[in-house]
């Protein structure tokens, strides 16, 4: 990150609206990109972080069925996605 803004011209990017965004596998990535920057005093170079990565738990796996909600057990209209992902 702090090579991308101390080249701005060459990525068009203007380091005073600066953002990182992540999914799946690059959320991780950006976090501890936020971490290294935190770590160094550097993290408010970053305006925003957009993070979207999976769930840390497949606690849903050791419920019944009755008490799971239906967000619980059906991704995006496939009830077998959700269980998948774990």
């Amino acid at each position: 990150m702090n090579y991308a803004l101390a080249n701005p011209d060459k990525f068009g990017i203007d380091p005073k609206k600066a953002a990182m965004a992540g999914c799946s596998g690059g959320g991780w990535i950006i976090v501890g990109a936020a971490n290294m920057l935190a770590k160094a005093n550097d993290l408010g170079k970053i305006k925003a972080m957009f993070i979207h990565t999976g769930m840390l738990s497949n606690s849903t796996g050791s419920l019944t069925k009755e008490q799971l909600k239906p967000y619980d057990t059906d991704y995006m209209g496939d009830p077998a996605g959700n269980t998948s992902m774990y």
